[in-house]
């Protein structure tokens, strides 16, 4: 089966992914904002596990902080702790000039076995 394969070839190359055993899901919380553009890493962890990055947004949408929420978190796992503060600096919220110069919200990444 190549699912198996998929699998198999994870399990010894840390560069891979689980393909469709595991999945990535993103929710997040910006008071008044929404989305213009997600990005939600693709998996290639090897482990499950919550990521809570706190973010802080500027008038344009642009995520110009972020941080891992250590109360939030459920793993100290390098891999998902990184491909989350990555993922999460790509993301753009819709853009308000009458709004505070920053905000902060944040990205909750869940990683999941199907």
């Amino acid at each position: 089966m190549i699912e198996n394969l998929v699998k198999a070839d994870a399990e010894t190359n840390d560069d891979a992914s689980y393909g469709a055993d595991v999945k990535a899901i993103a929710s997040y919380f910006l008071e008044g904002r929404s989305t213009r553009s997600e990005s939600v890493p693709s998996y290639k962890c090897r482990v499950e596990g919550v990521v809570v990055i706190d973010v802080k947004v500027n008038q344009k949408g642009d995520v110009i902080a972020r941080s891992i929420n250590e109360g939030k978190t459920n793993t100290q796992n390098d891999c998902l702790r990184t491909e989350a503060l990555n993922y999460s600096k790509k993301w753009r919220f819709t853009q308000d000039f009458d709004d505070s110069m920053r905000k902060n919200g944040w990205i909750k990444f869940t990683y999941v076995a199907q």
